[in-house]
């Protein structure tokens, strides 16, 4: 995998790394399976690498027909990453940019991935790093939220703001007034979080309720809902059966990006950059996990509420 190059863009980066794989294990005859395709940003670089079987998967109805007129040798499937509707072994390489996180159990998606894939074969993924700390106050709560659900143990910041038992938390009165104004910036400051899906979706309307929402895996798609290590994500998909290799996708300003000198600089800094250090300290992570043996049955992939 070549990724000695300092990435500008997060998607870009996802390209880079889908160029750099599949150039270098080409075969025209492999089965690439994009989950959470959306309006197929890919589809045109397996075109142009001569890749034949491509199927794309999302929930999204609409963004698939849009693919669909846009790609007409791609099969799309509308099905859930985490029930993937294919046959045992029957998959090459899947890809996963930026969708993990989206997922309200990343280790069930993950054993379908084992499930579909044939003996050695691959996943290619991206999940965001830095990038989630770019938003501060968002990092912190989901943070806090995806120890929660993974562990059942209340994170320090849970058990200041909120007493919590079952499906009952309420806000201590002693930090009502700070819950609020925290509340209130993090909707500033993360517009999208709040963006209006329709009135079938269920948006929620306090930090109790998106607490609550969170744990029973009920919030709307597009919403973030782990936010892990580069560590706890190999270590996530390592119990899932794979050898995972992880790197990371640096991201600047445009502004640095447009001077050539700053340029050389940054890609001295990232090639002479070991690749674990390398991966904490890029915005997003990017993952090549192969196929090895089973999964193991140890790691929890959420605690139900009691």
């Amino acid at each position: 995998m070549k990724l000695d190059s300092i990435i500008h863009d997060r998607v870009v980066s996802h390209i880079k790394l889908l160029h750099d794989f599949l150039s270098e294990h080409f075969d025209p005859s492999i089965t690439v399976l994009d989950i959470g395709c959306g309006k197929g940003v890919y589809f045109q670089y397996y075109n142009q690498l001569g890749i034949r079987n491509v199927i794309g998967i999302d929930i999204d109805r609409k963004a698939l027909r849009e693919s669909k007129s846009q790609y007409t040798n791609v099969s799309f499937i509308v099905a859930d990453a985490l029930n993937i509707p294919l046959r045992s072994s029957s998959i090459d390489v899947v890809v996963l940019a930026e969708v993990l996180e989206h997922l309200n159990s990343p280790e069930t998606c993950l054993k379908e991935c084992h499930r579909i894939l044939k003996e050695k074969g691959i996943i290619l993924a991206s999940v965001p790093w830095l990038y989630e700390i770019y938003r501060p106050l968002s990092a912190i709560i989901l943070r806090a939220l995806t120890v929660f659900k993974r562990t059942g143990k209340k994170p320090l910041l849970l058990r200041i703001l909120f007493t919590i038992d079952g499906d009952v938390i309420k806000r201590r009165k002693v930090f009502s007034p700070l819950v609020e104004y925290l509340w209130k910036f993090a909707k500033r400051m993360d517009k999208s979080f709040y963006r209006l899906y329709g009135p079938s979706v269920e948006i929620p309307k306090s930090p109790e309720e998106y607490i609550l929402m969170h744990r029973k895996g009920s919030l709307f798609n597009d919403q973030h809902k782990v936010f892990m290590t580069p560590k706890e994500w190999a270590d996530t998909i390592k119990a899932m059966g794979f050898n995972v290799n992880i790197d990371g996708a640096f991201s600047y300003p445009p502004l640095l990006w447009r001077f050539r000198i700053m340029r050389v600089l940054l890609n001295r800094i990232s090639r002479s950059c070991p690749r674990a250090l390398r991966a904490w300290l890029s915005q997003t992570l990017i993952i090549v996990a192969q196929k090895q043996g089973s999964p193991s049955s140890f790691l929890p992939s959420s605690v139900p509420i009691r």
